[in-house]
């Protein structure tokens, strides 16, 4: 549950996390008592609702921390981020035209199909880093993907950009995707928002080999990020990714041994 959706939930008198309420507030630099907001009442653990709601300071904080509505309004509230663009950019190539780059643009009113006549007999394989997208062929070949044919569209995925609802408007008219990531928390979360819309269609790609660079993995700074990348991977059945995470105690980023 976001800030905002916390916020909205107390004035509603629904219950919420007061600790995680007051831990967020105070990450957005206001620090305030939970008894400002109102007299508390016990649900059940980590749960309390208030009994008699301060509207004013309330209304004050859902005006301050409600989502922005376009791209420029979120630039005023601190972080243009905070709002999605209206076109997803993607850096691709043909892998039997490796010197030819291109731009894919997503827009919302893309006819694919129009754009793409071969999409549903063309593969889709995403690159998450730039170096391993540059030499994409000996990248692919450590990464155990073979025959790859030569109208196969090689795309530079660039982190969560990848999961712009418009791009993956566009990955669903392909025929196969296999996303190549960073083994760790982002990576599988990633893939996860994907397959919520691709299904089948999309395969986390890992060399049979992967634990063999156990020797690479670092600890990242937040220690739940690695812990929590490894249950994934263990709830996902991603038995490579498992055995490199355990053997490695950390995280790989695929430019470190992978397209060496």
């Amino acid at each position: 549950m976001s800030l905002y959706q916390m916020l909205l939930a107390a004035k509603q008198g629904n219950a919420f996390n007061v600790k995680r309420l007051l831990t967020q507030l105070k990450m957005k630099g206001v620090d305030i008592d939970i008894e400002d907001l109102g007299p508390l009442v016990f649900v059940q653990k980590n749960k309390h609702v208030l009994e008699e709601a301060n509207h004013t300071i309330l209304d004050s904080l859902i005006d301050q921390f409600s989502p922005a509505k376009s791209r420029r309004e979120a630039s005023q509230k601190g972080n243009s981020h905070d709002h999605r663009t209206h076109t997803a950019y993607f850096v691709a190539k043909r892998y039997g035209e490796q010197g030819a780059v291109f731009a894919i643009s997503c827009a919302p009113d893309m006819t694919v199909e129009t754009h793409w006549p071969k999409s549903n007999r063309t593969d889709v394989i995403l690159i998450e880093n730039s170096e391993c997208f540059t030499f994409c062929s000996s990248f692919l070949g450590n990464m155990g993907l073979q025959n790859i044919d030569d109208d196969t569209l090689v795309i530079w995925s660039s982190g969560k950009a990848i999961t712009h609802p418009n791009a993956i408007h566009f990955l669903s008219h392909f025929n196969h995707i296999h996303y190549c990531p960073d083994y760790d928390l982002t990576g599988v979360e990633i893939y996860e928002t994907l397959f919520k819309t691709l299904g089948d269609k999309i395969h986390f790609a890992m060399p049979l080999d992967l634990a063999s660079n156990a020797k690479y993995c670092v600890v990242p700074k937040e220690r739940m990020h690695y812990i929590h990348a490894l249950n994934k991977a263990k709830e996902l059945g991603f038995e490579p990714m498992v055995e490199l995470l355990t053997d490695g105690r950390g995280i790989l980023v695929q430019e470190l041994p992978i397209g060496e």
